[in-house]
């Protein structure tokens, strides 16, 4: 494993607009590896959404930064973004919005697969030091066209044809996975992407949201409130709650043996296969847990 974070925030502090301003990241820092797998959670509202805007650009913290190689990633401007920091895309909750309804989903991957070029031709003319995860083997094995990533999704190349709308939720959430994937990315950051989906549906899109940012040397950040699916395909989890990382550990370290009582609380809430058709006790709405980490012995 490289000595260095792929991905990293520092301190990062976001407030919205209001009399009080609100809030919504208070001072969250993480680092993201290559080619793992992390799952951040907490419930709705806590400031997950917010922090995937951040790590990619879409806002400006009110101080912290996010650095990508060592290097302070810039936001997002009305102008686009230099190649060189394409290599983090994200995966929004509702492809209803994310894919434009007007435009065949084929044209929408071979946007993807253009960005991944534009990259590919900077990092040469300007003889790129870091490797990204596009130079890999892996990487010139992926689809190169925007029927294959169909096929790689289980769709069909007659697909790329037709519009966003033909689609049921579940393959336009992989439509919008592919498109991400096909820009060849570093980082995918993936924003509640199965929340919207049913449950037969949710574990399908989330291992093979793993498995091609695996097969691509990607690392992947799954953002979820659902903690039963994330066990499945995370290295590690981060719990946030009220803005803050109130704990972090390997993914069955914290499932077994959860130190923070709003952790106990999240996974207290997860209803048990039990036959009995019992449902678990929800914490009411006025209990306050503490906002300090809990910190995990090494």
């Amino acid at each position: 494993m490289s000595d260095q974070p792929l991905l990293s925030a520092h301190d990062v502090v976001v407030e919205y607009p209001g009399t009080p301003p609100v809030r919504a990241v208070d001072g969250v820092s993480f680092d993201l590896w290559p080619g793992e797998v992390v799952g951040l959670v907490g419930e709705s509202g806590c400031g997950k959404s917010t922090m995937a805007r951040v790590l990619t650009g879409l806002i400006k913290p009110r101080s912290g930064q996010v650095l990508l190689r060592g290097r302070p990633l810039p936001p997002l401007g009305l102008g686009g973004r230099s190649p060189e920091w394409t290599g983090v895309q994200m995966v929004f909750q509702d492809p209803g919005s994310s894919l434009n309804p007007r435009r065949r989903v084929g044209a929408q991957i071979a946007d993807g697969i253009a960005t991944a070029r534009l990259r590919q031709a900077y990092q040469r003319r300007h003889r790129a030091e870091a490797a990204d995860a596009d130079q890999s083997a892996d990487v010139q094995r992926a689809p190169a066209t925007p029927e294959r990533w169909l096929e790689r999704i289980g769709l069909t190349a007659r697909d790329a044809d037709r519009f966003p709308r033909h689609f049921s939720g579940g393959q336009r959430q992989r439509i919008a996975a592919a498109r991400a994937l096909a820009a060849r990315p570093t980082v995918l950051i993936a924003d509640e992407p199965i929340s919207a989906l049913d449950a037969s549906t949710q574990a399908k899109v989330a291992h093979l949201m793993c498995s091609m940012a695996s097969d691509l040397g990607a690392s992947l950040l799954l953002i979820s409130h659902d903690l039963s699916i994330v066990r499945l395909v995370a290295d590690r989890l981060i719990v946030m709650y009220q803005g803050h990382v109130v704990e972090r550990g390997q993914t069955e370290q914290v499932w077994s043996d959860p130190l923070h009582p709003y952790t106990k609380a999240l996974l207290g809430a997860i209803p048990a296969p039990d036959g009995a058709g019992r449902l678990p006790e929800a914490a009411g709405p006025d209990v306050a847990y503490p906002l300090e980490e809990a910190v995990r012995p090494d």
